[in-house]
């Protein structure tokens, strides 16, 4: 007489795949920060000139030293590179100060932007001659 027992097959997938979840819940974590908070953050003004773009890094650190400088390039105006931060603290910037961003293609870094000033669309009208 053979019993096949249909429960244990199904308790062993589902150990497998408890498995991943029960080693990231035991394991100690890595830093107190937040993985988006940790790391170092680089701000660098981008300028073009004869074709070329070129990058010069104006600061790195920790977050709470950049942002200030990040803020104070983009009220001045200033097309940059910025790496380190999240995305969604870009579009929040980006939207607040008609900034432009997209992503770097040829950086290392998986999350880092170019930021440039939109385009203002009154200037834009009044210089062709609307009158608004």
């Amino acid at each position: 007489m053979f019993i096949k027992n249909g429960i244990s097959s199904i308790a062993g997938y589902l150990d497998l795949a408890i498995v991943p979840i029960r080693s990231v819940l035991v394991r100690p974590p890595k830093s107190g920060q937040h993985p988006l908070n940790a790391g170092v953050r680089k701000v660098a003004l981008m300028e073009e000139g004869g074709g070329v773009s070129v990058e010069k890094l104006l600061l790195s650190g920790e977050a709470a030293a950049v942002q200030p400088i990040a803020i104070e390039m983009i009220k001045a105006g200033r097309k940059m590179v910025l790496e380190g931060f999240p995305l969604e603290e870009i579009a929040a910037w980006c939207f607040k100060h008609n900034y432009r961003w997209r992503f770097h293609s040829h950086a290392p870094a998986k999350n880092t932007f170019i930021l440039e000033p939109g385009r203002n669309f009154v200037l834009d009208a009044k210089e062709a001659g609307a009158k608004t």
